[in-house]
């Protein structure tokens, strides 16, 4: 009995592997928090997972255990996700985002929610962007950053701990190639490989030999 059940389960996972990449064609997934969203090869998005905020963007709070396209989206050409938020770059530079919004992380005015994509206001060369915790990075094509949402722990980097729904730049930063963001700090690489660090630093994460938070780089 247990190899008759280990066996359909095998040709279930199969099945279904086959199905996603035979009708979907992704071309770059993230994941994580217990949600997940991928761009395709036709630059459609689409997510799976916990949908408590409206984090997959399909005008539902409905958890999703199949992908589910996410509408009203024009071309994509980017993709990340955050805690409970997920954001995208079109292929205008525009970034829009969906999901919660209880520091600002969407660029949009609090305390609403947003279930479905809405564009972020004050971007519009976006080359990359990032999800942190509950704050957002966008990479613009001149190599400037820009970030907004949570800011207690100074992961906006722009010298303040302030949150704040409007997309300011990070300070002193050029030629950055490269945005990471991961929990409540973030990072940058410039094209001549230095890297860049600000926010939380408890565990001395940001690598500037002490354990005291950066509200700038």
């Amino acid at each position: 009995m247990k190899k008759i059940t280990k066996l359909y389960i095998l040709i279930i996972t199969f099945a279904i592997g086959i199905n996603l990449s035979g009708s979907i064609n992704a071309q770059f997934i993230d994941g994580g928090n217990q949600h997940t969203v991928f761009l395709t090869k036709k630059k459609e998005v689409w997510t799976m997972g916990k949908n408590e905020y409206g984090e997959l963007g399909d005008s539902t709070n409905i958890r999703r255990i199949y992908p589910v396209k996410v509408k009203g989206l024009p071309p994509i050409e980017f993709v990340s996700r955050g805690y409970k938020h997920t954001l995208a770059i079109d292929n205008n530079g525009h970034v829009w985002s969906w999901g919660w919004n209880n520091y600002g992380q969407l660029g949009a005015e609090l305390p609403l929610n947003y279930n479905y994509p809405q564009i972020v206001d004050g971007i519009t060369s976006a080359v990359a962007v990032e999800g942190g915790h509950w704050h957002s990075l966008a990479l613009l094509e001149d190599g400037r950053v820009m970030s907004w949402g949570h800011n207690f722990y100074g992961e906006l980097g722009n010298g303040n701990r302030e949150h704040t729904e409007v997309p300011t730049y990070v300070s002193g930063l050029k030629d950055i190639i490269k945005i990471a963001s991961v929990g409540y700090f973030s990072l940058a690489l410039d094209k001549q490989g230095r890297l860049w660090s600000w926010g939380s630093n408890t565990y001395g994460n940001l690598g500037d030999g002490t354990t005291t938070l950066k509200t700038s780089q």
